[in-house]
């Protein structure tokens, strides 16, 4: 589906963006699945091993052994997306965790022109919450709860339940429910020069640090190590972000996590101070030098120039809450 509008809104304001040369898009992950599962049964090199656990990975000087619960694999090189919850020194400034549910309601409800990016934009006591809107029709839509948070809330499915019965006075059907748990500044794990292991996905960067994107980077990643490979003999892993990116999206994190409750108005602001082609730029990492301007000279200086002074903490994850909650 295709949305050429896009709005945030919290309790003070509402702006809406439309796209000249972008629109915002979604793309069923069932759809994506069957069409990369096509492209591998079409390939006699490639095998697909689904349904088993890695017990190990042992990396030799000419070979890495994979050895899972469905028998041993060698290879030259191998490309590792796992991601492990179990690098303590390696925690994020924030997590974003998000439930939704696809629902269909009695009677046309929806502006289906227009997707809502960051609806209801507030705080409450886990940091910054908003409402995520992706209307497919008049009837129909994707509606996800999302904090950006270090502590995960316990209580997800039931906080979005309350949410929809109020707002439709119970006049709706559940098609499926989405949740997920995203690191937010969490520093990449390095391939060494010499490894025959590649680090890609969550741990290896594919994320980008103060948004959560992700897709549009690991396909790019994807294309670029392919050309590599063809190329050298080796694949690579993501090429690290550009230092003064790296360094805003640091900033940016150090700031929501310290001064949560002026996140809604930050979010606001930055929507406002951006054309909307210049926002999609912005968020998806490749501004220009106007965009730039206009987003640091949108944000509330106070905050950011006290965030840059002070010291960088990274607080112990919430690994226990991650290990128990419904995500």
């Amino acid at each position: 589906h295709t949305w050429p509008s896009w709005r945030f809104s919290s309790l003070a304001a509402a702006v809406t963006h439309r796209g000249v040369r972008f629109s915002y898009q979604m793309i069923p992950a069932a759809r994506y699945y069957a069409d990369a599962h096509g492209a591998i049964r079409g390939n006699r090199n490639i095998k697909l091993v689904t349904g088993c656990d890695i017990q190990g990975v042992e990396e030799g000087s000419k070979a890495v052994k994979v050895t899972t619960s469905r028998g041993a694999y060698r290879a030259a090189q191998i490309v590792d997306t796992r991601y492990s919850r179990h690098e303590p020194n390696r925690q994020p400034h924030l997590w974003q965790v998000f439930i939704g549910k696809e629902v269909v309601t009695n009677r046309e409800r929806f502006d289906s022109t227009t997707a809502g990016l960051m609806e209801d934009l507030h705080t409450d006591e886990f940091g910054l919450c908003f409402n995520y809107c992706l209307p497919v029709s008049d009837n129909t839509a994707l509606i996800e709860k999302t904090w950006f948070t270090t502590r995960v809330p316990q209580d997800l499915e039931p906080r979005l339940h309350a949410d929809l019965r109020e707002r439709f006075q119970g006049h709706y059907r559940v098609l499926r429910t989405e949740s997920g748990c995203l690191p937010m500044g969490q520093p990449p794990t390095s391939t060494q020069p010499d490894s025959r292991i590649v680090r890609a996905g969550v741990l290896g960067g594919g994320i980008r640090p103060a948004t959560g994107y992700a897709f549009q980077r690991i396909q790019t990643w994807a294309r670029e190590c392919a050309v590599k490979y063809l190329a050298t003999g080796k694949a690579h892993g993501h090429e690290p972000d550009p230092c003064w990116m790296q360094r805003m999206d640091d900033l940016f994190l150090r700031v929501l996590k310290q001064y949560p409750e002026r996140s809604p108005e930050m979010m606001i602001a930055v929507a406002k101070g951006l054309s909307a082609d210049s926002f999609v730029r912005f968020m998806n990492g490749h501004p220009s030098g106007w965009d730039l301007f206009r987003a640091v000279t949108a944000l509330p200086a106070k905050p950011f120039v006290q965030g840059v002074i002070s010291p960088r903490e990274r607080h112990r994850s919430p690994l226990h809450e991650l290990s128990h909650s419904p995500i």
